[in-house]
C-alpha cells in the first residue's frame, strides 16, 4: 500500500491500494480512462490548513 497525505486539503491521512483496475468509458464524442483504488483513512485531524475554505463531509 502507498501512503498518501491529504492533511492540507481534507485533514486526513490515507493508505491506498492501487491494484483495483482501470475503468474505461466512451460516449459519442469522447473516451475516458480512470483508475480505481481503495482508500483507507489512517488518521483524521480536527484542524488543517484549509479548514476555513474546505468542508469535510462523509457519505
Amino acid at each position: 500500500m502507498q501512503q498518501c497525505e491529504t492533511v492540507g486539503e481534507d485533514g486526513v491521512k490515507l493508505s491506498a491500494n492501487w491494484d483495483h483496475g482501470t475503468l474505461r468509458t466512451t460516449s459519442v464524442n469522447s473516451a475516458y480512462e480512470g483508475h480505481m483504488f481503495l482508500l483507507f483513512i489512517t488518521e483524521q485531524v480536527e484542524a488543517w490548513p484549509e479548514k476555513d475554505i474546505c468542508e469535510r463531509t462523509w457519505i
